[in-house]
């Protein structure tokens, strides 16, 4: 169902999805578009009025769905250019300065350069941030998760990856997850994190895999295609 609120003199749209969850959510995608989870008799009063309560935060979110990250031709690692951190767009803020750093502040990725002109030392520091953060926050979600399941605690590793977001490797009880996942909402990787937990239990994917996985999250279907808008990942950025 789609729909409209207007906020001042802007108009929000919205599209409202409906499940089992009991809870509001809002997703504003890196297209700009808003959508709406809802529980199944939410009332659709409810529903705008928790729109226009985040007006602020929806309207600041699609604004910053138009700095559209660049490709790797084309990426120079300057000012204004558009980088992700858990489903958010930040954009890239490039000082001169006497030590090396990266800082999030707000919708900023602050870049705190010795040699500002050098690109190499720029991926450098990215590189190391986006790989530390997945280290925490990955690790944090699956210690959560393995502890829902039940089930004694497997190994992790984090790499790049080309061509999938995580995989289970049986005879190390190893999960390998991909270091990009980082660029992606919260909910998508946990959605990737359950995903590999279910192989724990059912390592092909047939019916009881598949079973097993809508129970522990009924929308895995949404969050898989969602997360596949972020397949771009660190485009530009090179080998972790």
């Amino acid at each position: 169902m789609e729909d409209f609120v207007d906020f001042g003199n802007t108009r929000i749209e919205f599209r409202v999805k409906r499940t089992k969850r009991k809870t509001l959510g809002i997703s504003v995608y890196p297209t700009g578009e808003v959508e709406i989870v809802a529980p199944e008799k939410a009332g659709l009063l409810r529903i705008k009025k928790l729109i226009l309560k985040r007006a602020q935060w929806i309207l600041e979110q699609k604004r910053l769905s138009k700095f559209t990250p660049l490709s790797e031709p084309t990426r120079q690692l300057v000012s204004g250019e558009g980088y992700y951190y858990l489903g958010r767009q930040l954009r890239l803020k490039v000082f001169e300065a006497n030590y090396d750093s990266v800082e999030l502040h707000d919708d900023r990725l602050i870049l705190n350069c010795t040699f500002p002109e050098e690109r190499e030392l720029k991926i450098s520091l990215l590189q190391k941030w986006y790989a530390t953060k997945a280290q925490t926050v990955i690790s944090e979600r699956l210690d959560f998760h393995t502890a829902k399941f039940s089930q004694a605690k497997v190994e992790m590793i984090i790499k790049k990856m080309a061509k999938c977001w995580g995989e289970y490797h049986p005879d190390k009880k190893l999960i390998v997850f991909n270091m990009e996942l980082i660029v992606a909402p919260l909910e998508c990787i946990d959605y990737v994190i359950i995903h590999e937990l279910c192989h724990v239990v059912c390592l092909h994917h047939g019916s009881d895999f598949y079973n097993l996985l809508s129970n522990r999250l009924h929308n895995w279907e949404d969050l898989k295609n969602k997360l596949e808008t972020y397949s771009n990942g660190l485009s530009g950025l090179g080998h972790f």
